[in-house]
C-alpha cells in the first residue's frame, strides 16, 4: 500500500500573516534635526537610534565648546585627531570616566564619515588612546580612594599599632 502524501496547508496571504502577527511594530521617526546633523539627510539620521543621536549630539557639541575655548582647529582630519588627543589627555587627568572618549569617537565617525574606521585605519591615534584611556582606568562599580587618603589611613594604622 502506497504513503499518503502530507497535507498540503495553502498559503495565506499577507494581510493574514499580518494580522497573525500583531500590531505592526511602531517605527521610531526622526526628530528635528539638531544643528550639529544639519547637512545629514534623513536616512542618514536614521542609521542612529535617537537616543545615541542625543548622547553623539551631546559629546560632540561639548568637544566643539572644549576646542573652540582651547582655540584648537576641527575642520581637517589631522587637526581633529590632534584636537581629540589633547582632549583625551584632559578629560583623563580631570577623572572623567573613558566611556566619553568611546562615546566621542562614535560621534566624530557619525558626524563625519570620511574619518570612520570603514574608509581605513583612520583616527588611529585616537584609538590606540582610548585603549590606553580604558586600560589605565578600567570601569569600577564605586569611587577610587584616592592616593593620599590611603597614605593617611596607612599612617593611622602604623600610629595605632
Amino acid at each position: 500500500m502506497p504513503a499518503m502524501a502530507p497535507a498540503r496547508r495553502g498559503r495565506r496571504s499577507r494581510a493574514k500573516v499580518a494580522a497573525a502577527r500583531g500590531p505592526a511594530r511602531r517605527r521610531w521617526a526622526v526628530d528635528a534635526a539638531p544643528a550639529a546633523f544639519g547637512r545629514m539627510s534623513s536616512l542618514q539620521l536614521e542609521s542612529v537610534r535617537p537616543r545615541a543621536r542625543k548622547l553623539y549630539q551631546a559629546s560632540w557639541e561639548a568637544f566643539e565648546e572644549w576646542a573652540s575655548a582651547q582655540k584648537l582647529p576641527i575642520e581637517s582630519e589631522d587637526d581633529l585627531e590632534t584636537a581629540m588627543l589633547d582632549y583625551f589627555d584632559c578629560k583623563y587627568f580631570d577623572g572623567v570616566h573613558s566611556s566619553l572618549g568611546g562615546r566621542l569617537v562614535c560621534a566624530a565617525c557619525y558626524l563625519r564619515p570620511e574619518v570612520s574606521r570603514q574608509r581605513g585605519a583612520r583616527l588611529a591615534r585616537v584609538r590606540q588612546a582610548l585603549r590606553g584611556w580604558c586600560l589605565r582606568a578600567p570601569s569600577q562599580s564605586r569611587l577610587p580612594t584616592p592616593w593620599e587618603v590611603v597614605c593617611l589611613l596607612a599612617d593611622f594604622f602604623v600610629r595605632r599599632g
